[in-house]
Order: structure tokens, then sequence, then C-alpha cells
């Protein structure tokens, strides 16, 4: 139960760190994305589902354009997370940067299609992509020295 009380201070110091951070930094990584992935990978799926949910309306709160979107995705990507986890070890680098990645490009993916049909905005992917690849790099590389440093703090002050 301490663990999830922890996920959720995590969130919020993401959501701060991308709140005031975001404009000086371009090399920023997306870490409300990775708040979602840590809590479904470490734990339960119910409490990843449900720091996904809080971290979509967390985040709909930077961008109200994007609410119906994110409260939708971030608990997918919870679930998703969740569920490749369980198939592979979830202690594996590899496994954090692939959910890292399939889940910023299909944020990225989501909020083009859904902002251009809304819109009528007719800004193609590859242009959002070009523009984000700093974003998704970091955010990938970033994942498995954060996971594995915060559940490496968990365990050695027997947060459970």
């Amino acid at each position: 139960m301490k663990k999830i009380y922890l996920t959720f201070i995590f969130l919020c110091v993401a959501l701060f760190v991308q709140i005031q951070f975001a404009e000086y930094s371009i090399w920023l990584p997306d870490l409300i994305i990775l708040a979602v992935i840590f809590a479904a990978i470490f734990n339960d799926l119910e409490e990843g589902i449900l720091v996904g949910f809080v971290a979509g309306l967390l985040r709909s709160a930077l961008s109200i354009w994007t609410l119906p979107v994110d409260i939708i995705f971030f608990p997918a990507i919870a679930f998703f997370s969740s569920l490749v986890s369980r198939m592979l070890y979830r202690h594996n680098p590899i496994v954090h940067m692939l959910l890292a990645f399939l889940s910023i490009s299909g944020l990225i993916s989501f909020h083009v299609i859904y902002l251009s049909s809304i819109s009528g905005n007719d800004l193609g992917l590859a242009v959002v992509f070009g523009k984000s690849w700093r974003t998704i790099i970091t955010t990938v590389l970033a994942a498995p020295a954060l996971f594995l440093t915060i559940n490496w703090l968990q365990e050695k002050y027997g947060i459970r």
C-alpha cells in the first residue's frame, strides 16, 4: 500500500518538473508517461490503471483539448505495460525502453489524430514526430535508469 503513495508522489513531482522545466530544456523526458509505466510494472494492475487515470486527468490540466485522449490512453498505457511486464521480465531495461517507446509514440499519434479530427488541422504525423524526436529519445533512454533506481529505493527502504 505504501508503494502506491510513493508512486503518486513520483507522479506529482513529474508533473511539477514537466510544468516548470519544459520550456527551458528541449531534452526533458516525458516523466508523466514514465510514472504511469513504472506504476504498471512495479505495482498491481489496478493501482497502475488508477495512476494512469489520475495522470491523464493531471496531464489534461496542461491542455484541456487532449482530455478525452489522455483519460483513456493513460490507463491503456498502464494496462498494456502491466500485461507486457508480466509476460516478460519486468526488471529488464530493454522491456522498459520498449514500453516507453511504444507509449510515447502512441500518445503522440493519438494526440495528432484527435486534434486533427476536432480542429481540422492537417498536421501530419511525420512533422510532429520530427519535432518530438528529442522527447522520444530522452524518454526511452531515461526509463531503465529511472525505473531501476526507484525500484531499488523501494526495496532498500522496505516500501511495500
